[in-house]
């Protein structure tokens, strides 16, 4: 209904503003009635179609909001500090800064997506789809965008898109995806709404490469970070290359590289 309206609008409008000109402008002799009633019309549908459309938009990020709110019912021990969403309220990204954690809620989702800092794998700023910034756990700090300076960082065309795509360590749901603009015709960054979207989309983007620092300073030194599914265990990195030095030795043996015997004499060296 909303994509509707804006159609409605776009496309009235102008054949609004071409009436205008010839009422104001052109020849009133001999001009039937029914100019002036297409003119009236073209006038009203425009206006209201905009008040309509924004009056839905509206009742819908009430909605969506009201979903989050309920969503995160379902997880009372999480108190979130700092709170972004995206355009339509669909998706909101939440911190908990005493407990270390993130938490997703989309407003198709039945339970929040919680994750721990060190869970946090990688955040991408896109700009149409392009990729701009890209802070990554394993090089907080930098800034591994090309070389772009963000705050200085000039595109000289309308950018539709300003999305952060933020990775984690869940092989099931690994990525997450936050619209800050989303606008079908596009916006030039000198107006005011993109250099909003824009700021709080560099903001977002900053925040979650502090909190990748943060989820890797929580780490022991002799330790190191495995994740499964939602939830993240801490083994001993010796564990972790036992572990993977048996993979690696049964897939020899299933590939037939070495017999059972010799596996078995292996798997004892490394187990001890």
């Amino acid at each position: 209904m909303v994509g509707l309206l804006k159609f409605t609008f776009i496309f009235t409008l102008p054949i609004s503003i071409v009436c205008l000109l010839l009422l104001f402008f052109g020849n009133h002799h001999d001009v039937p009635f029914s100019f002036y009633v297409i003119t009236f019309a073209s006038v009203l549908i425009p206006i209201f179609s905009r008040f309509k459309w924004r009056q839905l938009e509206a009742a819908e990020i009430d909605n969506n909001r009201t979903i989050t709110t309920t969503v995160l019912n379902r997880a009372p021990e999480f108190r979130a500090s700092h709170h972004f969403e995206s355009v339509g309220a669909e998706m909101s990204l939440l911190v908990d800064e005493k407990q270390q954690q993130i938490c997703f809620c989309h407003k198709n989702s039945f339970r929040p997506q919680i994750y721990n800092y060190r869970d946090i794998v990688k955040s991408e700023l896109l700009l149409d789809e392009n990729n701009i910034s890209t802070m990554h756990r394993d090089h907080c700090g930098h800034d591994n965008g090309g070389g772009h300076s963000l705050l200085g960082y000039r595109c000289n065309r309308r950018i539709k898109k300003i999305e952060l795509s933020i990775i984690v360590d869940d092989m099931y749901q690994p990525v997450y995806k936050i619209k800050f603009l989303n606008d079908g015709y596009g916006l030039l960054e000198d107006e005011s709404e993109y250099k909003r979207a824009f700021e709080e989309a560099y903001q977002c983007h900053q925040l979650i490469n502090v909190l990748m620092k943060r989820g890797l300073d929580s780490v022991k030194p002799n330790e190191t970070v495995k994740s499964t599914g939602t939830t993240t265990v801490i083994e001993p990195t010796s564990a972790v290359l036992v572990a993977d030095e048996l993979r690696k030795l049964s897939q020899l043996k299933d590939e037939g590289v070495i017999s059972q015997e010799e596996f078995d004499v292996q798997k004892k060296k490394l187990i001890g």
